[in-house]
């Protein structure tokens, strides 16, 4: 086993990373029963200052790898000049979750970034870590296009929102009307433009194919997912998947009183969970394998909602399934059903 799956007596140099600077500390052994003794040193966010940090950490006795905690574009900039230096050290950016429930276990109640840079160093001593894999840049592309299709149709969405029951003049209206008219061609402009980096990329073209063969997966969920996922075949098994995406089921059982309702972790991206529920929807409602396990589902007493769940999970997996095996969707290789959630 890797080292890094496990805990072990790895010193780690952990990083709490802002815009235009980061917080360093260098964790070890035992670091976690004494957060005070952890150096902390701050440090510009670029290549110069990644440098500077290295050199700071090879005179503390060096480390063995690099944690931060996923802050999108800031983050993964930073691992890339750590790597620009010292191709051979080990980066991983870790869930910001994980790393607020670590910090609450050691009992940390302060909220700095020279406090949240020794919980960084000394979780990625005491936890299982694993590499992070960058994106290619066809998905990074596709990410950068998605995100900012969203703010335009949130954006289009809030001038909707305030035209109703307003009453302006008609100069207003005019303004307002033709600014909801440059927002709908912007989305549109996108789509074009989500389209064109995928006929421009082959293997993309085909990881696209493949996942539009599944019902109910059009190609707004399709490069939505690539995008911010990147492969789906970095994912070992289904349930990794499903955990990261936010669809996989949270229990809730205990003794003889407490007996909840099994539901969603919600802890991945919100915007995927959205799509593969629009998706899920459209799947349930047209013939097919997908429909009719949403039905079996409710025919054993399971709420709509919760079949739902199931099915956007179902979905999520069979793109996972096609891109893994290179084959198109055949329902006739559909297994059983999987459990449902809400």
């Amino acid at each position: 086993m890797d080292k890094f799956e496990q805990a072990s007596e790895r010193r780690v140099l952990g990083a709490d990373v802002s815009l235009e600077k980061f917080d360093a500390g260098i964790a070890g052994p035992g670091s976690s029963q004494d957060l005070r003794s952890i150096k902390v040193r701050a440090f510009p966010r670029t290549l110069e200052g990644a440098g500077k940090c290295l050199e700071w950490m090879d005179q503390a006795g060096g480390a063995d790898a690099v944690v931060m905690e996923a802050t999108g574009y800031y983050s993964r900039e930073l691992l890339e000049f750590f790597h620009q230096h010292r191709p051979s050290l080990p980066g991983f950016i870790a869930n910001p979750f994980l790393i607020k429930r670590y910090g609450e276990g050691l009992g940390v109640r302060t909220k700095t970034d020279a406090q949240d840079a020794r919980v960084i160093a000394c979780y990625g001593v005491e936890r299982k870590l694993r590499p992070f894999r960058e994106k290619s840049p066809e998905h990074k592309e596709l990410e950068r296009l998605h995100k900012d299709r969203d703010a335009l149709v949130d954006m289009l969405k809030s001038e909707q929102q305030r035209a109703l029951g307003a009453v302006r003049n008609a100069t207003a209206q005019k303004v307002h009307e033709r600014l909801s008219q440059e927002l709908k061609q912007g989305i549109k402009d996108l789509d074009q433009e989500i389209r064109r980096v995928v006929k421009t990329s082959e293997s993309l073209e085909k990881q696209v194919d493949l996942m539009v063969t599944i019902p109910g997966v059009g190609l707004h969920t399709a490069t939505l997912s690539l995008g911010l996922l990147g492969d789906f075949t970095q994912f070992e098994r289904g349930r990794q998947l499903s955990s990261f995406a936010g669809t996989a089921p949270k229990l809730k059982d205990s003794g003889k009183t407490v007996h909840g309702r099994t539901v969603l972790v919600k802890r991945g991206h919100p915007r995927i969970r959205k799509a593969l529920f629009l998706s899920a929807m459209t799947a349930v409602r047209q013939e097919g394998p997908l429909r009719q396990i949403y039905l079996d589902l409710i025919a054993k007493g399971k709420a709509k909602k919760s079949a739902l769940g199931a099915i956007m999970r179902r979905i999520l997996l069979l793109m996972r399934a096609v891109l893994s095996s290179g084959l198109p969707f055949d329902p006739g290789r559909m297994g059983k059903p999987q459990p449902a959630v809400s």
